[in-house]
């Protein structure tokens, strides 16, 4: 949507003091803010036309305005200017990882709390999917008769771990046979090459005499079947923080897409195929993120995207301040997987 320099003056008003006072922004408080030199009553003018095109809206009739969920989508398009770092702040959160290089689960348990704490929004980290992911190792463990343990390690150094019943016990010294086999036969697989191959193996292995590879293949084939997301998440609390979730249905939703995961979760995954931070706003589809924004971005290891990681908090977000937080850690999470 084209807006003139007049129009798109009074949007970035609108939506920045919106920010700052949570609440109706008044044609007086965007005269002021504007720096255009116009009288209240022109703003109040351009500011009808806006609501009439759909981008602001008013919630009482003797109220301000506020920018609606079509407003907040062009203004991050066209308008925002993102805001630098400070040094103190890119401090803290380089400091956040100090001496978790070979730890990436609690980097990412780290970015979570780091992400929530700057942004004083709720942090949210997506962890690799070990089905995308090249796999380094695997190791099978007989915790007790008839349970394994497969152990799956990925090349960024992520631990994958998946319990299997058996029908039929097999030993440990089966298991260590079986994992170097596997090992071998590895390359860098992911696992959902690794399962192609598995089946594959356990099909040709099926008419042979090799009885216990067989059992070994489809123990294989079980423990690789279901892949469970693993998301961290920091900061729920912070939802309360924000005067619009005294609103019991907005807040509702916000713990419910927290809690659940599953949408913000397809969210963050579409940020591995954009280049820079993603923002999406509001609850157009998605009913339960009504109310809501997440703004998020990719991290990489040896040179590929492996996960996601974001802020979620409430469409009056200070989204000139939280892209750069993003961004920022998103690359400190990316150095501290290369190393």
């Amino acid at each position: 949507m084209r807006l003139s320099t007049r129009e798109s003056a009074v949007l970035r008003a609108v939506v920045r003091a919106s920010v700052e006072q949570a609440g109706p922004v008044a044609s007086r408080c965007v005269a002021a803010a504007c720096g255009l030199g116009l009288s209240p009553a022109t703003i109040r003018s351009v500011m009808a036309d806006l609501e009439e095109r759909g981008l602001l809206m008013q919630a009482h009739r003797s109220a301000g305005r506020l920018p609606s969920e079509a407003g907040l989508r062009v203004y991050v398009d066209s308008i925002l200017e993102v805001e630098q770092l400070s040094s103190g702040e890119k401090g803290r959160i380089r400091r956040a990882f100090r001496g978790l290089t070979g730890d990436p689960e609690r980097a990412l348990r780290e970015a979570s709390r780091i992400l929530s704490e700057v942004s004083e929004h709720a942090g949210v980290v997506l962890a690799p999917k070990v089905s995308e992911t090249p796999l380094k190792s695997a190791r099978f463990v007989r915790v007790q008769p008839g349970t394994v343990v497969a152990v799956l390690i990925d090349e960024a150094g992520f631990v994958h771990s998946r319990i299997v019943s058996l029908e039929e016990d097999i030993d440990q010294g089966d298991l260590d046979k079986f994992g170097d086999y596997l090992n071998a036969r590895l390359r860098g697989r992911s696992l959902t090459e690794l399962r192609e191959y598995v089946a594959r193996e356990a099909e040709e292995e099926a008419g042979r005499t090799g009885r216990v590879l067989v059992r070994l293949l489809s123990m294989a084939r079980a423990a690789l079947e279901k892949e469970a997301e693993t998301v961290f998440v920091g900061g729920r609390a912070n939802v309360l923080n924000h005067p619009e979730f005294t609103d019991l249905r907005l807040l509702k939703a916000a713990l419910q897409a927290l809690e659940e995961k599953r949408l913000i979760i397809k969210l963050l995954d579409r940020t591995a195929a954009a280049d820079g931070v993603c923002i999406f706003i509001g609850g157009a589809g998605r009913q339960s993120l009504a109310g809501l924004s997440v703004v998020g971005a990719s991290y990489c290891a040896a040179g590929d995207c492996v996960g996601s990681l974001g802020v979620v908090g409430p469409m009056r977000m200070d989204y000139a301040r939280v892209v750069p937080i993003v961004a920022y850690t998103a690359r400190q999470v990316s150095q501290l997987l290369d190393n």
